[in-house]
C-alpha cells in the first residue's frame, strides 16, 4: 500500500512539472539534490534515496515548489 501511494506521488510531481514545462536537471538545481533523487521521488523509489526521512522532505518540497496542494502528497 505504501508503494503503492508513494508511486501515485511521484506520477503527480512528475505530471505537473511537465505541464510545467520543467526539467529533472531544473528542479533538482532548485531544490538543491541529486537528479538521481528527482527520478527516485517520480519513481516512488525509496531504495534510490538515503531513507525515509529525505524521500517525506524531499516530496514536500518537491510540492511546494511545483505549488501543488500539500495534501495531494499527504502521508
Amino acid at each position: 500500500l505504501v508503494l503503492e501511494f508513494m508511486q501515485q506521488v511521484g506520477d503527480i510531481l512528475r505530471t505537473e512539472r511537465e505541464r510545467q514545462g520543467r526539467t529533472i536537471a531544473a528542479i533538482a538545481d532548485e531544490l538543491c539534490i541529486m537528479r538521481d533523487y528527482v527520478r527516485a521521488l517520480e519513481d516512488g523509489d525509496i531504495k534510490r534515496l538515503p531513507g525515509a526521512f529525505f524521500y517525506k522532505s524531499f516530496a514536500r518540497q518537491y510540492a511546494a515548489l511545483l505549488h501543488l496542494n500539500e495534501e495531494l502528497i499527504w502521508f
